[in-house]
């Protein structure tokens, strides 16, 4: 497994600062570099790429070190904007796993399910004036309704796996500045190939790639103070 970037960039952890430590997380999902996001509670992880910086490398990445199934976290506003309806009655949401609307690929995608057309589509959610007419349904896209970070929580009875996932990755991609779109993707374990990723094979996936490692938790306690760790490659503690 070879690292994400050849040269590294000093580590930011929380006693430098909230301000230092958001700006490296924006820094790093707007120069399109993905993230591994991990949740401790369920010991399960995702990588993350912004919507508006996905390209066909980055989501090769994805699909080459994740189930494939790649999920784009969208607020209630981009979902209504371009008339994505949900998958499930709204009294239904919530109640398993992911809020999930239905798929889509962008126009003129062909297939739409290589690197190149899912990264099209992710950068075309991500723009602000792409509308309903710019997309073809269904697709290959998943879109995931990020209730919580929309203020549409209320409406939903919350699940016991994911919405924390989309929230806390579309929270991280919206300090990187654009509309907030988030493309993720559930780590795939290499011990196991059948099964995931758990906290233990997230933590070595990210010094081995040299990724930065958030969790849920450091995250949705304050969306401004993403809890991150960049593991340079070769290391074996937390810097």
């Amino acid at each position: 497994m070879t690292g994400w970037r050849t040269t590294w960039e000093p580590t930011v952890t929380e006693s430098d600062g909230p301000g230092q430590a958001g700006t490296a997380v924006a820094a790093a999902l707007a120069r399109a570099e993905p993230i591994a996001l991990a949740d401790p509670l369920r010991d399960a992880a995702v990588l993350v790429l912004c919507g508006r910086t996905a390209t066909p490398s980055t989501v090769a990445f994805l699909v080459r070190h994740t189930s494939g199934f790649i999920s784009a976290a969208l607020s209630w506003q981009t979902m209504r904007r371009l008339t994505i309806p949900m998958m499930s009655p709204i009294h239904e949401l919530g109640r398993s796993g992911d809020l999930c609307g239905v798929s889509v690929d962008a126009t003129g995608t062909g297939t739409g399910i290589s690197a190149t057309s899912r990264a099209m589509t992710l950068r075309r959610l991500a723009d602000p004036e792409a509308g309903p007419a710019d997309f073809t349904k269904p697709g290959h896209v998943i879109t995931v309704l990020a209730a919580r970070s929309s203020g549409h929580s209320e409406v939903l009875h919350p699940g016991p796996s994911a919405p924390e996932l989309a929230d806390t990755a579309i929270d991280l991609v919206r300090h990187a500045g654009g509309e907030p779109v988030a493309a993720y993707a559930h780590l795939v374990s290499t011990r196991d190939p059948a099964g995931l990723a758990d906290l233990a094979e997230t933590t070595e996936f990210a010094r081995c790639t040299g990724l930065m490692m958030h969790t849920v938790a450091g995250c949705l306690a304050d969306p401004g103070r993403p809890e991150k760790t960049r593991y340079p490659a070769g290391s074996v503690s937390r810097s």
